[in-house]
């Protein structure tokens, strides 16, 4: 038989009240399935926790994964920690906005990562969208096989969603947010792994459209297509409209070739346009206009939209 220990003592004093989220029930048993050591904990603790915790799925899910990977010994320890990260984050956040149970098991299970896998982690703030290992693997600067398995430990502390049927990975958007923070106070490393992004990003588009230009019959994994959807993104960055993001270098040479390959690949143009991948982009600084420009009258002309000569026109169609 499981003895129960009464760990309450170990956290805050709380109303008893919801803030949103799992009603209390579903919450402790969605904690107890996620963690089967919470059963060591009593059900006073368990109602603390999740009455603390705002009954929050994802705030619970890095909860847990940080329990199963803590010695029941150091339940205590834990626990005074999950007190400690709220401060913290406090501390950290914009005072205007009040400090969520997300907030507060994102700090813990920060602390819970070794020095490797926290870089990891604030490198993946680049990614805007569904991403696959080679992708990750190109960020991080790493062979794929070593990338893969350092994503498994990210997944495995509750930290990204692994979608086994095509071999994505995504960050809930709340860890991309934490991650994002992070990344940008980091100048030269944000500066770094951006830029290996981008030019991973803007690399494989060029082969894309090569792809589609050759009216091949497309039959690699989806995370090719999905790489449509951090095209714009990564234009951004590349031309320096990201706000918040560092500026770049040395990526003329990315620049250009993708642009030439837009301007002589009219099936591509119609193809991304018709798949509804169009956005707005702002104008390229000045010291791009030579290359875009041609790129942009010649998407006015191949798509026969005349109306966007007041505007900058369509992105993933044209990335300019």
């Amino acid at each position: 038989m499981t003895s129960h220990v009464d760990l309450s003592a170990h956290l805050p004093q709380l109303p008893l009240c919801r803030v949103g989220g799992l009603e209390s029930s579903a919450a402790r048993q969605l904690l107890g399935h996620l963690s089967p050591s919470t059963a060591s904990l009593g059900s006073r603790t368990l109602s603390k926790l999740v009455i603390f915790l705002e009954g929050n799925p994802l705030a619970l899910r890095l909860l847990a994964s940080v329990l199963e990977r803590t010695d029941a010994r150091a339940l205590r320890r834990v626990l005074r920690e999950l007190a400690q990260a709220k401060q913290v984050a406090a501390a950290l956040l914009d005072p205007n906005f009040p400090v969520t149970a997300v907030d507060i098991a994102l700090e813990l299970a920060y602390r819970h990562l070794d020095d490797e896998d926290l870089k990891a982690l604030e490198a993946l703030a680049v990614m805007p969208a569904p991403f696959s290992g080679a992708l990750a693997a190109a960020v991080w600067n790493l062979p794929e096989e070593k990338a893969i398995s350092r994503l498994h430990h990210l997944v495995q502390a509750g930290l990204i969603e692994h979608y086994p049927e095509s071999a994505l990975y995504e960050l809930h958007s709340a860890v991309q947010h934490f991650a994002e923070t992070l990344l940008l106070g980091q100048g030269d490393f944000a500066r770094e792994v951006t830029t290996r992004y981008v030019i991973y990003v803007l690399r494989e588009a060029v082969r894309d459209i090569a792809i589609l230009d050759a009216r091949q019959r497309i039959s690699e994994p989806v995370d090719r297509y999905l790489l449509w959807d951090h095209l714009p993104v990564a234009w951004h960055r590349a031309l320096g409209n990201a706000p918040g993001w560092p500026t770049l270098s040395g990526l003329e040479r990315w620049i250009r070739t993708w642009a030439c390959m837009a301007i002589h690949c009219s099936p591509c143009c119609c193809h991304l346009l018709n798949s509804g991948h169009g956005c707005k982009l702002l104008p390229p600084p000045p010291r791009y206009w030579a290359t875009c420009m041609p790129v942009r009258s010649y998407a006015s002309a191949s798509i026969n939209r005349t109306a966007v000569h007041s505007t900058w026109p369509w992105t993933a169609v044209i990335p300019c």
